[in-house]
């Protein structure tokens, strides 16, 4: 929690430990405002970090390098820290409900729980999902699709940090075409 001495005037609640709210609380702990309280409410006690996951694939990164630990993170944002996940929201009572708690209070609330994409498709028993990717490495390993059987652990990852970089690369021009004004938001 927030050692201040001003008196807490707002509650900003973060729900969930994605990469939004990571950046949030990193810029509060080195800038903080005054009477503002801040609790990050996540699951899981550390966030997987995406822009190291080709590494991690290639193996050049353990899965403790491409995480960040929550909660030295609150800490230094003087943030309190909830391990649950949310069960409901009651947005006229402005209300966070976790399972085994008190509701917990905000004025502002900040939804970045990240997605899980659906594999109702078509061929999708021959794709790794990569979100969520708290559990993208395992079912990585885990990986034995019939067109595979051929291509060694090394030549797939060698064609995983190829293909991610290409996509990298693909959305960093699409950034700096957006930034000259070239596409529309």
């Amino acid at each position: 929690m927030q050692s201040q001495t001003a008196p807490i005037t707002k509650d900003l609640v973060l729900l969930g430990g994605g990469h939004s709210h990571v950046i949030v609380l990193r810029m509060f702990g080195m800038n903080p405002l005054p009477g503002l309280r801040i609790t990050l409410i996540s699951p899981e006690v550390r966030s997987p970090y995406s822009g190291m996951l080709p590494g991690a694939v290639a193996g050049h990164y353990s899965l403790d390098d491409m995480h960040i630990e929550l909660m030295p993170l609150c800490q230094f944002a003087r943030a309190g820290f909830v391990r649950g996940a949310a069960d409901g929201i009651d947005p006229d009572r402005k209300l966070v409900y976790v399972r085994g708690r008190p509701p917990i209070s905000y004025d502002v609330l900040s939804i970045d729980i990240g997605i899980t994409p659906s594999l109702d498709l078509e061929g999708a028993e021959n794709v790794i999902p990569v979100k969520p990717i708290s559990t993208f490495l395992a079912r990585f390993a885990s990986f034995d699709a019939p067109h595979t059987e051929a291509c060694t652990s090394q030549q797939l990852r060698h064609f995983w940090t190829y293909s991610t970089n290409l996509f990298t690369i693909a959305n960093a021009q699409s950034l700096a075409n957006l930034e000259k004004g070239a596409i529309s938001a």
